[in-house]
């Protein structure tokens, strides 16, 4: 697997709409609603212009768009960012997840003051949870609908 990286640029607004609209990502999202296009460019268009601070990542392998991530800052005075994570439908189950949110943690340690990454994942998504566990996340909180995780970036990293 030779998998890359970059920073999202506005030609990638209808791809990330896309992945982000499909069925499976949105009945695992907090917001299971399908997001108007409209909506979306108004939405991309101005986070685009935020990567230094919060970055959304294209992933790709040999040529082939395989997902992205998101770091969303919570609390800047804190360094608290939440993350997410979506993978192609036709592209799950060959590690791309994997490979993907480590990838992203690392890139989280250049982000200025960044302490803290935290996800919300559905109670039931098992591989997510599965997935973000095998990174250190820990769970900080849990409802019987979500489970709140984190992970401290310095503490993770720290070699």
């Amino acid at each position: 697997m030779s998998i890359h990286y970059r920073f999202a640029t506005l030609s990638d607004s209808t791809l990330v709409l896309n992945w982000r609209n499909e069925p499976s990502v949105r009945r695992n999202s907090r917001n299971e609603t399908e997001i108007p296009i409209d909506e979306h460019k108004s939405w991309f268009a101005g986070r685009v212009n935020n990567f230094g601070t919060e970055p959304i990542f294209i992933f790709s392998n040999e040529g082939t768009d395989v997902g992205f991530t998101r770091l969303d800052s919570i609390d800047s005075d804190k360094g608290l960012f939440e993350v997410s994570i979506a993978v192609a439908s036709s592209m799950r189950g060959k590690g791309y997840g994997s490979t993907m949110l480590k990838m992203t943690l690392e890139s989280a340690q250049l982000l200025p003051g960044a302490y803290e990454i935290q996800a919300t994942v559905r109670a039931d998504n098992f591989v997510s949870l599965k997935l973000f566990e095998t990174f250190g996340f820990k769970v900080f909180s849990s409802s019987e609908e979500f489970v709140n995780l984190r992970l401290v970036i310095s503490e993770q990293f720290s070699d």
